[in-house]
């Protein structure tokens, strides 16, 4: 950026916010080079983000970031590899095996009331179709409860141990309650039902509440990269700088290849990775409106930019 020789210099050092667990309150994190004479490089390659604060000791803090799934249009899933008219090249065949080979999809379910013996009660849900429905209760999740020689977990989709007279295996559902958590004193945690203990005027406790795993459209959803140096990811976690043309697609996993979802991200979704509201209406075809989101400066950067702008030029 240049300016003016009249008009001071902006300060331009990125600050993006983060939490730091150390503080207990969020911070305007600061880029720490891991060496001191670099000043151009890769996140977590060259430098990382630290706390601005001395009473953590500068600790390493995670900026907030937005996932992939974030700007995924769901109602559109793609294409089924398999019933395409042209089949997709090598190359993304090759990107897309790579991607489910680093996020398998094996879901697995065992029967408890059906099956000849115990190689034929545990099974993949996509090898074939549930057992007859009966008036019991017949799939189950097992857990092993306890004994000598029944005292570690195992995966549904093996064989059931060798059945004896008595219970050995139980259903778990787990279902935990909310707890408090302390940022000082050792980091301890205590139920809701407890009284806190005491406030200071800095933030130390924070509100746990359990939730469940990663939704399954997120877990299976892969974000196949067309650049090198860029590895396959789900969509979690957040997507690769966008250029102005198509650089990525959205890979809806399966057991097998041919069944797996494919197509390539939207326009509309290039567009909402640069945080423009889905008010603003780009013009001309997909090509061109890809273009403009590839060419554009994000939402948030012109943002940032802006506020830092503005007391040099007031």
């Amino acid at each position: 950026m240049f300016t003016l020789t009249s008009v001071r210099r902006p300060n331009l050092a990125p600050r993006p916010l983060a939490c730091c667990m150390s503080c207990g309150r969020d911070v305007k994190a600061r880029q720490s080079w891991r060496d001191p004479k670099a000043k151009v490089g890769k996140y977590r390659a060259q430098y990382d983000y630290r706390c601005p604060n001395t009473s953590c000791g500068h600790a390493l803090v995670e900026p907030y970031v937005r996932p992939a799934s974030d700007i995924i249009l769901w109602d559109d899933i793609g294409t089924r590899i398999g019933d395409r008219d042209k089949p997709l090249v090598e190359n993304t065949m090759r990107r897309i095996e790579a991607g489910r080979a680093k996020y398998p999809y094996q879901p697995s379910v065992i029967t408890l009331t059906h099956g000849k013996d115990g190689t034929d009660r545990a099974f993949v849900p996509f090898e074939r179709p549930l057992p007859v429905r009966t008036t019991k209760i017949g799939e189950a999740l097992l857990v092993p409860v306890g004994g000598s020689w029944n005292d570690s977990a195992y995966p549904a989709d093996g064989p059931i141990r060798t059945r004896t007279t008595r219970e050995s295996e139980a259903l778990v559902t787990v279902d935990p309650a909310p707890f408090i958590v302390e940022y000082r004193n050792n980091c301890d945690a205590s139920p809701v039902t407890e009284p806190l203990s005491t406030l200071a005027t800095a933030r130390h406790h924070g509100l746990v509440v359990p939730g469940g795993v990663v939704p399954a459209r997120i877990r299976n959803t892969l974000v196949i990269p067309y650049r090198r140096g860029n590895t396959p990811k789900n969509a979690g976690e957040p997507l690769h700088t966008l250029s102005t043309r198509d650089s990525a697609a959205l890979v809806h996993n399966a057991p097998a290849i041919e069944d797996c979802y494919f197509r390539m991200i939207k326009p509309r979704e290039h567009l909402s990775a640069q945080r423009f509201p889905d008010t603003f209406e780009p013009v001309g075809n997909q090509a061109e409106q890809t273009q403009q989101a590839g060419n554009a400066v994000s939402v948030n950067v012109a943002r940032f930019f802006g506020e830092r702008l503005m007391p040099v030029l007031t």
